[in-house]
């Protein structure tokens, strides 16, 4: 066994993932670790390049587009470490972060996930973590009437909140999937591998959810810092908008519950109303502004995303880890010109 087994999911990122592992290589130091490269293209022509350039890592062939959650679910089932970190591949590591994370869990007390922090390319601060998701309270602030009256002042409030508490060791809901720490024995007896019925993006807060139900701690820890420039393994920001926005139904659905999500959904019919209220009253009063236009196109998107997959969340998808034998994705192969407008 090793001290350590760094999982790193690919998806046409063959430039990206060669510069994290060489991050890896020159930052990792004093610490035992096998590198499992899981391969979510459709052909397995990455695995030569990989062995080529890194012998010593242990080369994994979905052979199609798994997703984030079971392609990583799958390097953890042939892993070795102690502890197992899901890095992104669109990440570099920074002055031996991974020793730093390790030392950290080691001498802390009922710690159950780890998580570093997060710097765009320009070495500014990245959101790294976040509280509690009070699902109410944000369709609020997706309440017409707060985003026309509101928005901009709260917005400034909670950066400023947020930066300061970046610079802080604290416990927290949730941690941005980038970069996962976890005792590899614990999560596999206790059956708390990623939900698999998650594609892409939301999978984290599910998994943070379920550590703490565990009477674990989340955990942020500033003192580590890492590179990433997010977002370069989704081919489509068409696709990612829409993916990310089913997901996060989903991700309702999987912690609330069915009736939760159903009063949830209600109180969205009722925001997508006034949307349309306020935009034919704009409209009407030759007052439309291009903020407007905008809100409404996303309402648009909203509504037609509502209407294919609501029914589907409700009904395929039940609280319990991976419950359904498809994982929830956007079809983007199905989209029609309307929908982009």
């Amino acid at each position: 066994m090793c001290d350590i087994s760094i999982i790193i999911v690919n998806y046409n990122t063959t430039e990206l993932l060669l510069n994290c592992i060489k991050s890896i290589e020159n930052y990792t130091k004093n610490i035992n670790y096998e590198i499992i490269v899981v391969d979510n293209s459709k052909e397995n022509s990455l695995r030569n390049v990989i062995l080529t350039s890194f012998p010593k890592i242990y080369y994994l062939a979905m052979n199609y587009n798994s997703g984030f959650a079971r392609a990583n679910n799958a390097g953890i089932k042939v892993s070795k470490g102690k502890y197992i970190l899901l890095l992104n591949s669109d990440t570099l590591l920074l002055d031996n972060v991974i020793e730093k994370c390790i030392t950290f869990f080691n001498k802390s007390d009922n710690v159950g996930v780890l998580g570093c922090k997060l710097l765009n390319n320009e070495r500014t601060l990245q959101y790294s973590f976040f509280h509690q998701n009070e699902y109410f309270l944000r369709l609020l602030q997706a309440n017409p009437f707060f985003i026309k009256y509101f928005r901009n002042s709260f917005i400034d409030k909670i950066k400023k909140t947020v930066n300061q508490l970046h610079s802080e060791i604290s416990d927290v809901d949730w941690l941005c999937g980038a970069f996962l720490l976890f005792e590899r024995d614990y999560v596999l007896n206790q059956e708390l591998l990623l939900d698999e019925d998650f594609f892409m993006y939301s999978e984290d807060v599910v998994f943070c959810n379920k550590i703490k139900s565990k009477k674990l701690r989340v955990v942020y820890f500033p003192e580590a810092e890492i590179i990433h420039y997010g977002g370069n393994s989704s081919n489509s920001e068409v696709f990612k908008i829409n993916q990310i926005i089913i997901s996060y139904w989903l991700e309702i659905r999987k912690i609330k519950g069915r009736i939760y999500f159903i009063f949830y959904c209600k109180l969205l019919l009722i925001n997508f109303l006034i949307d349309d209220l306020f935009y034919f009253c704009h409209k009407f009063l030759n007052s439309l502004l291009i903020q407007d236009k905008a809100e409404k196109q996303r309402r648009i998107l909203q509504k037609k995303l509502f209407k294919k997959y609501f029914w589907t969340i409700l009904f395929k998808y039940k609280r319990k880890n991976s419950s359904a034998k498809t994982f929830l994705k956007y079809d983007i192969e199905k989209l029609t010109r309307k929908e982009f407008c």
